[in-house]
């Protein structure tokens, strides 16, 4: 009965779900541009309204402008409400370039400025244009550099489809790992990598599997993980951990104890604990993991799954960690569950 109720439940979420495309418009003088490359197993909606198939074994690639409005709110998505977004309102698309293969899209990053990478997956139940908007979003509040670049594996983007995004997930792992090699070799670039809940499997199937490849230069090139959420089993996740060895460092989960989505996941899970929501600190001890809890930061939306990045005050709190001139000006103390170096309870 609980599992009856959990899919239920799950069926209930998003019961008015943003739009399912983003949208072209002029842009706005007075909204911020923010650029992305975009790689999806999904079609682009921009380009055709209509389906084709669900899951492509070749991705696409494109590079958007996502135009953020004046009037953006920190840790919102400002959706239209009509065909033509408002850009002095809304989140819209006001360039597109799509290009026929990986090599191109590589060319075009490493031509950008910089040296660093950050590269994005999505969690369950969400579109490429949620996706892209959702990283632009997180791109603008926390004033990431370019270049960036989100993949998006094939979401079913419907509330009850969670099995089938977790097989989206292991049907992904060949072209998430071609696109973080191709990034690596042809980039020369270190790779910052941030996955959402379900997208945080496939993040560490992925560097498994590069291990188990033999590509230790590839993962060598990852100077930083952060797993918002993970909808990781623990046994599962320290049986990944094992294989890859030695993970990149920083490795940092970001969690909260309120995140309804993962209680959900749990209970179709037969009460197993999901790694973004664990209930002790010894579940990811001696794996070198920094696990940040923001439950007391939360503020309810999107059911507290996305608290790091929806969360105003969160946001706010991670940007002094990442701000070397407050750092050691701010007391993180409260947050802190377990540090690299063991663990440290302080919930």
């Amino acid at each position: 009965m609980k599992r009856l109720a959990a899919l239920c439940a799950f069926a209930l979420i998003g019961c008015t779900p943003p739009p399912d495309t983003a949208a072209l418009a002029p842009p706005d003088p007075a909204a911020t541009p923010e650029e992305l490359f975009v790689v999806t197993q999904q079609r682009i909606p921009i380009f055709e309204m209509s389906f084709e198939e669900d899951r492509r074994v070749a991705p696409r690639h494109a590079r958007l402008t996502v135009s953020i409005p004046p009037t953006h709110t920190l840790g919102s998505i400002e959706w239209h409400d009509s065909p033509v977004p408002d850009t002095a309102r809304h989140f819209a698309v006001t360039d597109i370039e799509r290009f026929p293969d990986a090599d191109e899209m590589t060319q075009a990053i490493a031509a950008q400025d910089g040296d660093t990478i950050f590269l994005f997956v999505h969690g369950y139940n969400m579109t490429t244009s949620e996706a892209v908007y959702r990283f632009a979003q997180t791109a603008h509040d926390f004033e990431l550099p370019q270049a960036r670049v989100a993949f998006s594996w094939a979401s079913a983007g419907l509330p009850p489809a969670y099995i089938y995004d977790r097989d989206s997930v292991l049907f992904a792992r060949d072209a998430f790992v071609s696109l973080l090699i191709d990034l690596a070799e042809d980039t020369g670039r270190d790779i910052n990598l941030m996955a959402h809940s379900m997208g945080s499997v496939l993040v560490m199937e992925s560097l498994r599997q590069l291990r188990l490849m033999g590509r230790d230069d590839v993962i060598d090139r990852i100077d930083i993980v952060t797993l918002m959420s993970p909808d990781i089993d623990p046994d599962v996740f320290r049986a990944q951990a094992r294989v890859i060895g030695e993970l990149p460092q920083p490795f940092v989960i970001l969690s909260s104890q309120t995140d309804r989505a993962l209680r959900l996941s749990s209970v179709l899970a037969g009460g197993r604990e999901r790694v973004g929501a664990i209930s002790s600190a010894e579940d990811v001890a001696g794996l070198g993991i920094i696990y940040i809890d923001f439950t007391s930061l939360a503020d309810g939306r999107n059911m507290d799954h996305m608290v790091p990045v929806t969360s105003p005050d969160a946001i706010r709190l991670l940007r002094q960690m990442a701000n070397p001139e407050t750092v050691n000006q701010t007391d993180f103390g409260a947050f802190l569950v377990a540090d690299a170096d063991g663990i440290s309870f302080a919930r």
